[in-house]
């Protein structure tokens, strides 16, 4: 039902999921960079479609909602919710009786800024394995809540400016609702608050925040993405402290980007959430992206017919 060579293409049409290199017809799974080219054409939700051009990519846009099937090339297609940031989905694939299930990023944990997933079954699958690991595991949103918010009222009861650094798509403007209910003053960084219009112009109230500058001083909690802690913005800023909202907060994320402390944060799904995401679809067989290289190894012990998705630098057939 598909190939693929550095991206995977669905056989017989020019129609690629995701692909890795600038196709002429993709699906784009969400709007973060890792998953954005230059594409001539691109088949994305309309928040999706919104980032997209945000990113300063010119790519013609076919914007398909969600639960509507629509015909590409031959075979019928339906965006999913796939629960990662605003607009992520999924693309369920169907042709002559047989189902195929991409995922994108996902996550089964209900964030209060983006859809809710929808599973469906289907017969093949091929998905996102990032946290495919049992070592990562994480705490409910509430415990990661109350991590959070005792992080901020530490560095007030000591005097230091609460520094959050979060992705500037998703998991910031997630941080800034929480921070919200939380009472703060909150104060972002330009690239976070230009994507959090796309937020409020789909209906998600993340509460007030003022953009803050580079160099200014913060009377509040400022949030900022990760990599902009690598040029010299906080300079008078004054005593501040750092956290960073990460999965990757049990591994090395925090001494990455000199977090100060972090919290095991994530818009993608954990090793239990993968888990039961495929008992829920219910695939025949699974091929697995990115992640931790023996998770196929974990399905397979569960019962299921998974191997890993790579390119040999040839075609590979499916």
């Amino acid at each position: 039902m598909f190939c693929y060579d550095k991206g995977i293409k669905l056989f017989g049409a020019d129609f690629y999921l995701d692909a890795e290199r600038v196709v002429p017809f993709s699906f784009v799974s969400h709007g973060h960079t890792d998953h954005l080219r230059n594409h001539k054409r691109v088949l994305a939700t309309p928040p999706t479609a919104r980032f997209h051009k945000l990113r300063k990519h010119k790519s013609e846009v076919l914007a398909v909602d969600f639960n509507r099937p629509v015909e590409v090339e031959g075979y019928q297609v339906e965006l999913l919710p796939a629960g990662h940031i605003l607009g992520s989905a999924q693309i369920l694939v169907e042709k002559n009786g047989t189902s195929l299930l991409y995922t994108g990023d996902f996550k089964l944990r209900h964030g209060s800024t983006c859809e809710p997933i929808e599973i469906r079954h289907a017969d093949i699958l091929i998905m996102e394995s990032t946290y495919g690991h049992p070592d990562y595991q994480f705490a409910s949103p509430e415990q990661l809540e109350e991590a959070l918010d005792r992080f901020i009222r530490n560095c007030l009861r000591w005097g230091e400016v609460p520094v959050v650094l979060a992705y500037a798509l998703g998991k910031a403007q997630e941080a800034v609702r929480i921070i919200n209910g939380f009472g703060h003053r909150v104060l972002v960084h330009p690239n976070v608050a230009k994507f959090a219009a796309v937020y409020e112009a789909f209906g998600y109230d993340i509460g007030p925040y003022e953009v803050w500058q580079e160099g200014m001083p913060a009377d509040g909690v400022l949030v900022v993405p990760p990599h902009a802690t690598r040029k010299p913005i906080f300079l008078n800023l004054g005593p501040y402290r750092t956290v960073l909202l990460s999965g990757w907060a049990n591994g090395n994320g925090r001494y990455r980007f000199g977090a100060d402390e972090a919290i095991p944060f994530s818009d993608h799904a954990d090793f239990r959430e993968l888990l039961e995401f495929v008992k829920q679809v219910r695939p025949r067989r699974i091929y697995t992206t990115h992640g931790f290289d023996e998770f196929p190894a974990y399905l397979r012990a569960a019962g299921f017919d998974a191997r890993p998705l790579r390119s040999s630098g040839q075609l590979s057939l499916f």
